[in-house]
């Protein structure tokens, strides 16, 4: 009898161990989300910044200036990573294109205050794939963890879900002006 009731208590400790495990993984989780916003908050603000830098010499590039306001406005009103981090990207590809149009404005190349802007968009744009790795790294130990035996029965009973990996899906295009920014 006193075996039986050992058992059980053990049976009860593990299943708080691995409960309090998924927790802490999942805080983790979220914790690096919310690393990630803070980057992709920080590059809109800059890019922002950059714009308003730009528009005194690219007077004629008013369509471009309007695409950037209206991603920062998805990016903003997007209500997960998932979310936000598309619109970063289609904001990035506006970026492409207004790098591509600084080309033709000389002064702007020269510009202190936009070649300044541009390198710190570009170390930010480094921060946020290190901190999307360490969310994707993250996510993978945690769906594992929910998987293996017999985690996945405790994780099932207490209404823990796998959560999803942040996928972007670059074009090669997308990929080259990473490299070249």
């Amino acid at each position: 009898m006193i075996e039986l009731w050992l058992i059980v208590i053990l049976l009860i400790f593990y299943s708080i161990m691995i409960y309090n495990n998924l927790v802490s993984m999942k805080e983790r989780i979220r914790n690096s989300a919310a690393q990630i916003d803070v980057f992709l908050k920080k590059r809109t603000d800059m890019i922002t910044n950059l714009v308003e830098s730009v528009k005194a010499y690219m007077k004629h590039e008013k369509d471009l200036f309007e695409k950037i306001t209206e991603y920062r406005t998805r990016f903003l009103n997007a209500t997960n990573v998932q979310d936000r981090i598309e619109a970063s990207n289609m904001l990035s590809q506006t970026l492409k294109t207004l790098f591509a149009v600084s080309e033709n404005y000389p002064d702007l190349k020269a510009s202190y205050n936009f070649t300044y802007l541009k390198q710190q968009i570009a170390d930010v744009e480094k921060d946020i794939a290190v901190t999307r790795v360490v969310y994707n790294d993250m996510v993978q130990k945690y769906n594992t963890t929910l998987k293996i035996f017999p985690n996945f029965i405790i994780a099932a009973i207490m209404g823990f879900k796998e959560e999803p990996y942040l996928n972007l899906n670059l074009s090669s295009e997308d990929r080259e002006f990473r490299i070249k920014f």
